[in-house]
């Protein structure tokens, strides 16, 4: 019998794709560290997101007016990490080279950096 929660493994692509470029939650485990490019307006979240063997993370993003606000997060891990947070617009990539225009229009990426202590997650 199949546990009611069960995803298996055709259920791994839709979420990976999920967490990593709707959320831009990108984890860099042997580092202790997650790079979370923040994009979408609306508040939004992850619990129990796993982090190594024994690492587990809660993500949470308030919502926000404009690309350019700085994001209201929420981070707790069950371990020591490290938390680089990304908003606003950047660089556009085209055949691998990555190019900003010198307009002052353009805004820039900003980033903010946050280190997390291990709490227990319930």
């Amino acid at each position: 019998m199949i546990a009611a929660d069960f995803v298996g493994w055709g259920g791994l692509g839709p979420i990976t794709v999920l967490f990593e470029y709707v959320f831009g939650i990108r984890p860099d485990v042997p580092s202790a560290t997650i790079v979370w490019d923040v994009r979408l307006l609306d508040a939004f979240g992850v619990d129990n997101y796993p982090f190594g063997c024994d690492g587990v993370v809660a993500l949470r993003c308030a919502s926000r007016s404009r690309v350019e606000d700085k994001p209201v997060v929420t981070v707790r891990s069950n371990m020591p990490l490290t938390v680089r947070v990304l908003w606003g617009h950047r660089a556009h990539a085209e055949g691998g080279v990555i190019s900003a225009s010198p307009d002052a229009d353009v805004p820039a990426l900003h980033e903010e950096v946050l280190r997390v202590e291990a709490t227990p997650i319930v």
